[in-house]
């Protein structure tokens, strides 16, 4: 586990941690160890209200801390890091809409080592994750399936991240945006069992200066063989 997060150590990793839910709230908090290596501890609550038959809320908040422990292997050099976020969802029907933003503090950027990072304003290309860089995000969704587009669905989003800075540096880096469209199709016709259909695109740029565009497209066929 070390290697593959790129130390040059052979290193293994603890893991624990709790959930406790009641009613509509639960909260968690979870800790990855690997010596010599990094510590990464993580905490999440959330609390779902349904105010109408078809009107829900989402209420939730996270925490992760981040620091090198020991030999600080993972980059030869101390860090600690940590970010805060605030996330809040609101549906109607088939529509989703969702804000969202997060704080990350100024000692390094966030890792990721061995698997996808889940910070709330994470998206397509970017994750808003670096040293002292704070983030929104914007998104809003909906199923077609009541509009007789069984299995079809769609979502855009705007994200924004300003802040940044080199943490080896402390010199400030351009304002990001970035713009995600997603269509999904997943076919409830007998022939069709098993596939989904995606599509996604991306446009990230920066928000002043020159705009150094990056574009992404990526079109997507998943089938679910059920052999497992």
């Amino acid at each position: 586990m070390s290697q593959d997060a790129g130390a040059p150590v052979d290193k293994g990793v603890s893991f624990g941690g709790a959930l406790f839910s009641v009613g509509q709230f639960s909260i968690g908090a979870f800790d990855y160890y690997c010596d010599d290596v990094i510590n990464i501890a993580y905490a999440e609550a959330k609390y779902t209200v349904r105010v109408t038959q078809k009107l829900g809320l989402l209420l939730a908040a996270q925490f992760t801390d981040q620091r090198s422990v020991g030999e600080d292997l993972l980059n030869g050099t101390s860090f600690s890091v940590n970010q805060v976020g605030v996330n809040t969802e609101m549906s109607y029907g088939g529509a989703v809409f969702t804000l969202a933003f997060t704080a990350d503090s100024s000692g390094a950027d966030l890792q990721n080592p061995w698997s996808s990072y889940p910070g709330y304003t994470s998206v397509q290309v970017e994750h808003f994750n670096h040293a002292s860089e704070s983030a929104f995000r914007v998104k809003g969704s909906y199923d077609f399936t009541g509009l007789g587009l069984e299995g079809v669905t769609a979502y855009t989003l705007f994200s924004h991240g300003w802040g940044r800075v080199n943490p080896s540096t402390n010199a400030p880096v351009p304002n990001e945006n970035e713009w995600d469209v997603d269509l999904q199709w997943r076919p409830k016709w007998k022939f069709f069992k098993g596939l989904w259909f995606r599509t996604r695109y991306a446009l990230v740029e920066q928000s002043e200066g020159p705009k150094n565009p990056i574009q992404k497209l990526r079109v997507i066929v998943n089938y679910d063989s059920g052999l497992l």
